[in-house]
Order: C-alpha cells, then sequence, then structure tokens
C-alpha cells in the first residue's frame, strides 16, 4: 500500500448562475445577484473553497526502477540511478537518485556447489567436494580470479587426486560449477564440470593455476570466463582413485 499526503477533500461553488426571467426569484436564498468573475452570478462565494494543502500525493513520491550499474569513468565508481516520476504532476520523491560505490557490485562471495551429484557421467569417475577457496576480486575493472590447485602435492597415498586423468583430458584439475537458472545453456540439472586447465603446463614453484571471471552489471551474476556462462557456485573436486 502506498502512504499518501495532501488533499483528501476539496469544494468548488456550482449551479451559481442566476435563474432566468419570469422566475419569482434570481438567487436562491441567502445568495444575491452580483458580478462575479465578469458573469452574473448568484454570490458571495465561500472564501474557502479548498480543505488541505497541496496535491494529493505518495508518502515518498514514486520512482522509477533502477538502471543496471554502470563503470563511471571519470571517478571509477560504479552508478546506478532512477527517476523521480511523480515530479511531473508535482510530487516530489524521497531519497537519492543516485547510488555509487567503489567497490565491484557483482557478490564478494560464491554458493559452495557441494549440491551438485557427486559423480559426472561424462567422465564416469566420482569424486569429492574438496575445496572452495574465495574468489580475489579486482574492484577497478569488476574481474576476479580464483586460484585452482594444480598438484597433488597434499594428497595421502591412494587418496583422492585433484589432478587426475580425464578420458582425453591428461593430468587435469577440475572446478563444478553450479549455474543460476538464468543460465540456459549447459545441463538441465545446473551443475556443470570443467576442465579448463592442465597440471603438466605448470612449472615446478607454481602449486596453483588461475580460472577467470568478470562481473556482468546488468544481471550482477559472475561470467566464468572460460565459457561464458553465469555462475552462483563452486567446488573444485578430489577424484578417488579407483
Amino acid at each position: 500500500m502506498v502512504s499518501t499526503r495532501g488533499l483528501t477533500t476539496k469544494y468548488a461553488p456550482c449551479n451559481t448562475e442566476i435563474c432566468s426571467y419570469p422566475a419569482q426569484r434570481t438567487c436562491c436564498i441567502p445568495y444575491l445577484p452580483m458580478l462575479i468573475n465578469g458573469t452574473m452570478q448568484c454570490g458571495p462565494f465561500p472564501r474557502e473553497t479548498t480543505v488541505g494543502t497541496g496535491p494529493c500525493c505518495p508518502g515518498s513520491g514514486l520512482w522509477s526502477e533502477w538502471t543496471s550499474f554502470a563503470k563511471d569513468e571519470n571517478s571509477g565508481s560504479y552508478k546506478k540511478t532512477r527517476q523521480c516520476v511523480s515530479s511531473s504532476a508535482g510530487c516530489g520523491c524521497t531519497g537519492s537518485a543516485v547510488q555509487s560505490q567503489a567497490q565491484c557490485p557483482c557478490a564478494r562471495t560464491l554458493k559452495n556447489a557441494d549440491v551438485c551429484a557427486e559423480k559426472d557421467a561424462s567422465i564416469g569417475k566420482t569424486f569429492n567436494m574438496r575445496l572452495h577457496r574465495d574468489l580475489a576480486i579486482t574492484d577497478i575493472n569488476c574481474t576476479a580470479t580464483l586460484m585452482l590447485e594444480a598438484n597433488n602435492d597434499n594428497v595421502t597415498s591412494g587418496g583422492p587426486e585433484m589432478c587426475h586423468s580425464l578420458n582425453n583430458y591428461d593430468y587435469v584439475p577440475a572446478i563444478v560449477l553450479l549455474l543460476p537458472s538464468v543460465e540456459t545453456r549447459g545441463p538441465s540439472n545446473k551443475c556443470y564440470m570443467d576442465r579448463p586447465l592442465n597440471c603438466n603446463n605448470r612449472v615446478a614453484t607454481v602449486k596453483d593455476l588461475p580460472v577467470s571471471f568478470t562481473c556482468d552489471l546488468e544481471t550482477l551474476f559472475w561470467r566464468y570466463d572460460y565459457l561464458g556462462w553465469f555462475v552462483e557456485g563452486y567446488n573444485q573436486p578430489a577424484f578417488k582413485v579407483t
């Protein structure tokens, strides 16, 4: 319900014309014929013709929907705006027409994708949801990096492996993506396993390899750059050695 302020009642004189001849009286008692605004009418009119002040307006005005965020190249911040659509009717709005922030507006953390099944039919191997690291977000351009563990240095003998041979992929780490409902690509269960990297490509001193994401300022979902899909969660799985 929208609260309002202003007039609830307005009075205006009506039927003030004088009666035409041969009526017995030209005006009803107690009014008399007189010249008002250039015409003969029955008066005088009441001085107070209204009750209340100002127009009838919603309590805080009527705002449009917010626009999507956009990068302000001058300030480097992210801004979205809205308009007071009731101002044309004389009704102002309370609140700000601009929202600005220095941080990238996409979520600072993503969900854990452990709701996804523990078997990927495309590879025929079972896995454990092993690792859920935080995104490293670069606010200036709304991008993020996730470091995948690209080694088996911490794997005990016979235990789940972070890097494993998968079909035609030789010794790779994987990432399990949880897709939002707005993402129409990918499997219907909204869980997808991707193998974007190769553990053999790392140098001896590098333990982790990066995958990148970009914030979509219109939907405010992170886009997984390797596939271009929106995501709302992820995990790095460890494969069970069989």
